[in-house]
């Protein structure tokens, strides 16, 4: 973890921030008014933003490798999330198939913060959820039906009628028993 720190002054109505330790000049009047420690100056970036009420922090994106390294660390990495989320689509479409790995347990935070962003992202993910319906990993299609189709507009929900039919077709014993038959049938009557 890095630390960093905001300095603000008065009579140039400027903010300074800086990673702790950097031999910048401050104005002479500059304060100190706020720290964090953060594993990327991007975190810390977007606490800094928040702290002072600014409008969501977006990462420089200069080409698509530079999204990967906002991809979650882990299931509870909220903050790189947030980063990502922050971009917006269509800037993060290179790593949508990524993001979908993290609804695979709703039971995760980041899963929670993300289907809803998903959902609304509608038509859009199309492919990456034909690709989970084909993945053969029941509890992953439950959370995608459950967290992320049913949740979208009527109209983009309904882009996705084909694809549970034909899913629904294809379901096996242990796909009922997991209550895909329940999610399939509670979309389909919703349109």
């Amino acid at each position: 973890m890095t630390e960093y720190e905001l300095y603000h002054s008065e009579t140039e109505s400027t903010y300074t921030f800086i990673e702790k330790g950097n031999p910048v000049s401050l104005e002479s009047d500059a304060l100190k008014i706020w720290e964090t420690k953060a594993k990327s100056w991007e975190i810390a970036c977007l606490r800094k933003h928040s702290f002072l009420g600014w409008e969501p922090y977006k990462p420089m994106i200069v080409d698509t490798e530079d999204l990967f390294a906002f991809l979650p660390e882990d299931k509870f990495d909220l903050e790189n999330l947030q980063l990502l989320m922050n971009l917006g689509y269509p800037k993060i479409e290179p790593v949508l198939e990524e993001l979908f790995a993290w609804i695979q347990d709703y039971n995760w935070p980041v899963a929670k913060k993300l289907a809803p962003f998903l959902s609304d992202l509608g038509g859009v993910c199309q492919p990456y959820i034909q690709k989970i319906f084909h993945s053969g990993d029941s509890m992953w299609i439950y959370w995608t039906l459950t967290t992320v189709i049913l949740s979208m507009k009527d109209d983009e929900r309904k882009i996705y009628e084909k694809d549970l039919i034909q899913l629904k077709a294809t379901l096996s014993d242990q796909d009922r028993i997991d209550g895909l038959e329940e999610a399939i049938d509670e979309i389909l009557q919703k349109d």
